[in-house]
This record gives C-alpha cells, sequence and structure tokens, in this order.
C-alpha cells in the first residue's frame, strides 16, 4: 500500500464515520488540500458548508508522527488544537 492509497482509505473510513454520526459535526466535502507552491500539504480536510467546522489531519502508513503543527502553517493561523476523535482509529 502506497502513502496516496492509505489516505485514500483513511478518507473512506471518515466518510463512514461520518455517516454514523460519530465525529463532531458532519461534514459535507472532503479532500486534501496542497498550497500553490505545493510546500504544505495536509492529508485529509473534511469541511461542512452547514456550520463552517472543519476537520483536518494527517495519515501516516508507517506510524511515524509528522512534523509539528508549525510546519503546517498553523502558527501563522493563531495556532492549531490537536484532539482525539472518540471511537475513531481506535
Amino acid at each position: 500500500m502506497t502513502g496516496k492509497s492509505f489516505e485514500s482509505l483513511i478518507r473512506g473510513l471518515l466518510t463512514s464515520v461520518n455517516s454514523e454520526g460519530r465525529l463532531p459535526f458532519r461534514f459535507s466535502r472532503i479532500s486534501g488540500y496542497w498550497n500553490r507552491t505545493g510546500d504544505i500539504e495536509i492529508d485529509v480536510v473534511a469541511f461542512s458548508e452547514d456550520s463552517g467546522d472543519v476537520l483536518w489531519g494527517e495519515s501516516k502508513l508507517n506510524g511515524i508522527r509528522d512534523a509539528p503543527a508549525r510546519d503546517h502553517g498553523c502558527e501563522r493561523h493563531g495556532g492549531c488544537r490537536y484532539q482525539a476523535l472518540p471511537g475513531v482509529g481506535a
């Protein structure tokens, strides 16, 4: 399995969990994000068009945690808060 296919698998899992109502909000769109220069990549971005809530995260096939949040531009946008999703991936 490649990293990209694992990202697709994670998006599928989140879509399934979303339809069961097991996330903090129901998203209407899910994708990944890359900025124009390609130096910032977020593997999973789920967005609720109704509430404006956003869930984002990294998916790591090898189990090694990614670089700190500041490497994803969070410090420029007021910082980031990490929260485990109950019942997801446990």
